[in-house]
């Protein structure tokens, strides 16, 4: 991660990192409003391990436990300009639409509206268990706010990454193996916006954080 501050605005660059263990993975907070811009790539955001949000009592004995979402606040504040790419989302969190709501905050007192746009392009949407058609049927990313363009390139197939269980306890394997429907499904973004991988990706771009035969993300000490 790193940040540039000028004057008037902060660009803030967060990319190859391992995301989890969370309740709302994305956050913004306080009521001013910003000129900020925040470049999100290269990361995964694995959010299937459940976290405790509530404490055993007297009336209920049982811990309670929650799992993450991507995006989300308190108080409806205003939200910095965000450039959201080649990232990699797992989720074991009940969503009302297979993008998990990431464009659901963008309206008209926030920096994304009708006079500043929100696109979203060349994403591909999964859930383990669903046939191909019934994946066709449900994976179906919503249109908001109504200023937004309709994704139109995205893909409901399955990612087929090395390793992928639902279990929690279990380390995932995130690279895409050949044959994966992510393969030269993306969509080509503009070379001003950084990616630290680009030389990797042959062809067409891949979907997600890791592109064909990409190394395995190192993060951490």
């Amino acid at each position: 991660m790193y940040a540039r501050i000028g004057k008037s605005r902060a660009e803030l660059h967060i990319y190859q990192n391992l995301i989890g263990n969370c309740l709302t993975a994305l956050a913004f907070g306080g009521p001013e409003q910003n000129q900020d811009t925040v470049f999100l790539y290269r990361n995964i955001f694995d959010l299937r391990h459940p976290v405790k949000t509530g404490r055993p009592s007297s009336r209920d004995a049982k811990t309670r436990f929650s799992t993450g979402g991507v995006i989300g606040d308190h108080g409806s504040p205003p939200y910095s300009s965000m450039f959201v790419y080649h990232n990699t989302f797992v989720m074991a969190e009940h969503a009302r639409s297979a993008d998990m709501s990431l464009l659901g905050a963008t309206s008209a007192e926030r920096p994304i509206d009708a006079q500043h746009d929100a696109q979203a392009e060349g994403n591909l949407y999964w859930q383990p268990g669903l046939t191909a058609e019934g994946a066709a049927t449900l994976l179906k990313p919503r249109r908001v706010p109504a200023s937004a363009k309709v994704e139109t390139s995205f893909r409901a197939a399955d990612p087929n990454f090395t390793r992928a269980l639902a279990d929690p306890m279990t380390e995932n394997d995130y690279r895409l193996q050949s044959g994966s429907a992510a393969v030269d499904a993306g969509v080509e973004l503009p070379a001003d916006l950084p990616d630290p991988v680009r030389g990797q990706d042959k062809g067409k771009p891949d979907i997600g954080a890791l592109p064909l035969g990409a190394e395995p993300l190192q993060v951490g000490r």
